[in-house]
């Protein structure tokens, strides 16, 4: 999705739909409206709604999405995970629903780009010092 049509797909509405869609009982429909709201966060259109978005989206699906085996999903879990840290209100669901392990194992054997991307989540979460015990506890 182009850069510049991000904010007005977000200001067009497209988030409450969106957010509804990511419970589908249709794992496809999951997965690819995890993909779309990935490619959204890319930007930082989700910056305005992020309580609405990890309310929505379970804080596990994007842990799915990081241990895919398919490499794209896996970059879009960990893109996504890492923009959601950005926000320390959310650093303990996103530990507390168990992204921290997978985000250290995964890391060990990604592709470069989910590596940096895995790279600035843990980088997100250690800017708490309450976090920087359990990072280095997982390793």
């Amino acid at each position: 999705m182009d850069a510049h049509l991000r904010p007005d797909i977000v200001d067009k509405g497209a988030l409450p739909p969106l957010l509804r869609l990511a419970n589908s009982e249709d794992v496809e429909v999951q997965q690819e409206v995890l993909s779309c709201l990935c490619n959204l966060s890319l930007s930082g259109c989700i910056s305005a709604e992020h309580s609405q978005f990890i309310a929505a989206v379970d804080v596990r699906k994007l842990v799915s999405f990081l241990c895919s085996a398919d490499t794209t999903y896996r970059l879009f879990g960990a893109v996504t995970l890492g923009n959601l840290a950005s926000k320390e209100e959310h650093h303990e669901e996103i530990i507390g629903k168990g992204a921290l392990e997978p985000l250290i194992t995964i890391s060990n054997s990604a592709d470069l780009e989910t590596q940096r991307c895995i790279a600035y989540a843990l980088c997100n979460l250690a800017s708490n010092e309450d976090n920087r015990r359990s990072l280095v506890t997982e390793g």
